[in-house]
């Protein structure tokens, strides 16, 4: 969405230019998933890479 409002042509000309300004995306991410998947866990009992 934000590269069509800038009129990129593509996610990666975006990415390129402005990705050093979110330098801890990808960690706050990760941690996310794994806070969520932690928590589900917890819930159901289930381990999905047991499936």
């Amino acid at each position: 969405m934000i590269s069509e409002r800038l009129g990129h042509s593509s996610i990666s000309i975006t990415m390129d230019t402005y990705s050093h300004l979110m330098p801890k995306m990808q960690q706050e991410a990760a941690q996310k998933l794994d806070d969520f998947l932690s928590n589900h866990m917890l819930d159901t009992n289930e381990n999905p890479l047991s499936q």
